[in-house]
């Protein structure tokens, strides 16, 4: 995946960053195109081949999954996509083994929509209205959410070290086929337990690649109330 710079997520991304003393958020907005670079084709052929391996034996496995059935290469490259995008955005971890259950796909712009604005809502208490406004003013005019597929990726509790600490964390794709570009939104609030916390800033182990900037290991590689 080939990361997009977007001057106007820059704006939000430092928004999106709060200290309520007892606990911190921190979220991202980042763009990618879904042209592969070097890396994305090594990881393609692995996941090709994990795929059809699995197939061979038990054709029935990936019937069905929140991509569409996995026998399919057009479902098996837009999973591609999705898992590019997470190791892209967060480049210490590597989600090459990520199950398709862990994705789940939202049948609803508008139930995404009441979700993000009532959880930033709460989170940002008097500016969360403004934030939402201009998150979705934003998102419209980068990618159109209304003419996007969306999912989200759903961490492991047990297992996932994105999950580690978190009281709440919300992880969204913007699949613009269109386009052939993705809008990925990671957003989540983490106890500080007294610590100081600089509002302004968050750390590499909470946002991966940071301002959403890519680092060097992922170089290659308006709300709307109708459903």
């Amino acid at each position: 995946m080939k990361y997009i710079d977007v001057p106007e997520f820059a704006r939000l991304n430092s928004m999106l960053r709060f200290n309520s003393g007892e606990s911190k958020v921190c979220g991202r907005l980042e763009a990618y195109s879904c042209k592969q670079a070097g890396y994305d084709k090594k990881l393609a052929k692995t996941i090709e081949q994990n795929i059809t391996d699995i197939l061979a034996t038990s054709p029935e496995a990936y019937a069905t999954s929140p991509v569409g059935s996995l026998s399919n290469s057009s479902n098996r490259k837009l999973f591609l996509y999705l898992i590019s995008t997470l190791n892209s955005s967060f480049p210490d971890y590597d989600f090459s083994n990520l199950r398709p259950e862990q994705i789940e796909k939202k049948l609803s712009l508008r139930t995404v929509a009441n979700t993000i604005n009532a959880t930033l809502a709460e989170a940002f208490e008097q500016e969360g209205q403004k934030l939402c406004d201009e998150l979705w003013m934003t998102l419209y005019d980068a990618i159109n959410p209304e003419e996007c597929e969306i999912y989200s990726y759903v961490p492991d509790l047990d297992s996932d070290p994105l999950s580690d600490g978190k009281i709440w964390s919300f992880n969204y794709f913007f699949y613009n086929k269109k386009l052939r570009k993705v809008v990925f939104f990671t957003c989540f609030s983490k106890r500080t337990y007294g610590l100081d916390f600089d509002a302004s800033s968050c750390d590499e182990d909470d946002l991966g690649s940071e301002n959403g900037a890519p680092s060097d290991s992922s170089e290659d590689f308006r709300e709307t109330m109708d459903d």
